[in-house]
């Protein structure tokens, strides 16, 4: 990944100084004279990309309509993020498509209504920023809803329908976003400018969003480029659009093929081919599917087309074979279809053997809890670095609060916060401190959020105060990792997260004379707090 990220850069520095990109830092040219610090620095994946010098200054960047268009451009993949999380259990950032589409929008407004007061006006690249970032946390609060909040339903651990408990939908909503937005706040000073570099951290999506902005932002040639991408992204769009439409009305055309049973039906009654089918081996065309398939990679493709054979094509036929599972007809009243069944039900448990589908929902649980586990055991770097950047800066504060009172420094304080102070695998900080959230706004904001998210929990989901208070130190920790993993491989781990914060619920909550719904929804919205929480650090 760092090859690809340094490639696309050198990319870039080759076109705006006009070599080739295979050109070396002590190549020497006679009609273009290159400062190799200034390459090295271009190279560099920690420092701050160079906007191009002719464009103007942006007094006010953050402006009504960037955050509006932002969270309009959000909200619409909120809504897909809700239907392909149920369909596939992925949810995908909108920081790409809110920085094109943004583009595109905005640009249009400043050109067509500069003289209007609030859509008018100049556009750049910090105002680009701010659309997508507002696109991105808008677009980054389906986590829970594809998960724990499913899950209480399915299994009837709340009363009511979700209408009737909008109420509390929302609030547990708002308490995972606040939460999540003011701890997360001073990570990304410790994860960015502390150990970005030492610990190789090259967030590949905002690294790939910086450069998709700066080079829509570069002139005549950029505007061109970011029109083109704005033209590739709208007719994917619409293509998805109409194919799931019409495919309404061409099912079997457009969307499901059943070979099995076209084979069944060929062959006048072939009962190999229904079995087949039954255990789901048919294609559905999917536009949502597809993009899917496309944005994981084939590692996390692979991984689950394995899965998908080691499950329904060894292990469940294996267990019907034998007995321990069992099938049920769907159609037994009619002798041409007898041989269709469902594997993957999950009625009448206890009172007769289960399906393959329960079957095998026991060890695909335990692998995740066992990755959730190794995954923090495996990051145990970040945690270290967290606790000595955290000690440092405690000492830090100390120290400065013994002078100011007593006149006297501690010499053990003040080394203690000088190696802090002098790391030297410390990014620059490209934020001016006037720009930064000063601390006691993040600090009041993180208080009165874990004061809210106790007494929401405790009257609408019925969880004690210390559980909650388990539940947002498991979402920062839970931070970290999601920080970390998302920065090196782009994929955060909040399932795995989620299913470890419900194995410690599960022995908090054992004995302590809850009943089993009561345990159930505790279980699950205390994860949907630690993993919704954790679900908003990578933004």
């Amino acid at each position: 990944m760092a090859t690809v990220e340094t490639q696309t850069r050198k990319a870039h520095v080759a076109d705006a100084v006009h070599l080739p990109m295979e050109v070396n830092a002590d190549e020497k040219y006679d009609d273009v004279k290159v400062d190799e610090k200034e390459i090295k620095e271009e190279l560099d994946l920690y420092v701050p990309l160079k906007m191009d010098p002719n464009i103007p200054y942006e007094e006010n960047p953050l402006t009504a309509r960037a955050v509006i268009v932002g969270i309009l451009l959000g909200a619409l993949v909120n809504a897909s993020n809700l239907y392909l999380g149920l369909k596939t259990g992925f949810t995908f950032s909108a920081n790409i498509f809110g920085s094109i589409f943004g583009y595109g929008i905005v640009k249009l407004m400043s050109k067509h209504c500069h003289n209007w007061p609030i859509l008018g006006g100049s556009f750049g690249p910090q105002e680009n920023s701010i659309i997508q970032a507002a696109a991105t946390g808008s677009g980054g609060i389906a986590g829970i809803f594809v998960a724990g909040i499913p899950a209480i339903y399915r299994l009837n651990a709340i009363e009511g329908t979700p209408q009737e408990n909008f109420g509390p939908l929302i609030t547990i909503t708002l308490v995972c976003s606040f939460f999540g937005l003011f701890f997360v706040t001073p990570l990304r000073k410790f994860f960015i400018i502390r150990v970005a570099r030492e610990l190789k951290l090259l967030f590949p999506t905002p690294t790939a969003v910086a450069l998709t902005i700066r080079s829509m932002h570069a002139g005549a040639a950029g505007a061109q480029e970011a029109i083109s991408k704005l033209k590739a992204l709208s007719l994917a769009f619409s293509a998805a659009l109409i194919q799931r439409v019409a495919s309404y009305y061409a099912i079997g055309i457009l969307y499901d093929w059943h070979p099995f049973t076209w084979i069944h039906i060929w062959s006048k009654g072939t009962s190999w081919a229904l079995n087949i089918e039954s255990w789901g081996w048919y294609w559905e065309w999917t536009p949502a599917f597809i993009g899917s398939g496309i944005l994981i990679g084939l590692n996390a493709a692979f991984s689950l087309f394995g899965g998908a054979i080691l499950a329904w094509a060894i292990i469940g036929p294996v267990l019907v074979h034998y007995g321990e599972c069992i099938g049920k007809q769907l159609y037994p009243e009619e002798p041409y279809w007898d041989s269709l069944y469902t594997f993957a039900s999950l009625k009448n448990l206890g009172h007769e053997k289960p399906s393959p589908r329960y079957w095998l929902l026991w060890p695909g649980v335990l692998i995740m809890v066992a990755t959730s586990i190794a995954e923090l055991l495996v990051q145990y770097k970040v945690l270290i670095h967290a606790g000595k950047a955290t000690w440092k800066a405690i000492c830090g504060g100390l120290n400065d609060f013994k002078i100011k009172f007593t006149g006297k420094s501690s010499a053990y304080l003040e080394a203690q916060a000088s190696k802090y102070a002098d790391d030297p695998n410390m990014v620059a900080d490209p934020a001016r401190p006037e720009d930064q959230v000063p601390m006691w706004q993040w600090m009041l904001g993180l208080v009165a959020s874990i004061v809210v998210a106790i007494i929401v929990f405790h009257y609408q989901w019925g969880m004690n105060p210390g559980l909650t208070i388990l539940a947002c130190l498991l979402g920062f920790l839970f931070s970290f990792l999601a920080i970390q993993i998302g920065a090196v491989t782009d994929q955060t781990p909040l399932t795995a997260a989620s299913k470890a914060s419900q194995l410690i619920f599960g022995a908090a909550t054992s004995g302590k004379g809850y009943s089993i719904t009561d345990a159930q929804r505790i279980n699950l919205v205390a994860g949907g707090l630690a993993s919704g929480a954790a679900d908003h650090a990578p933004e």
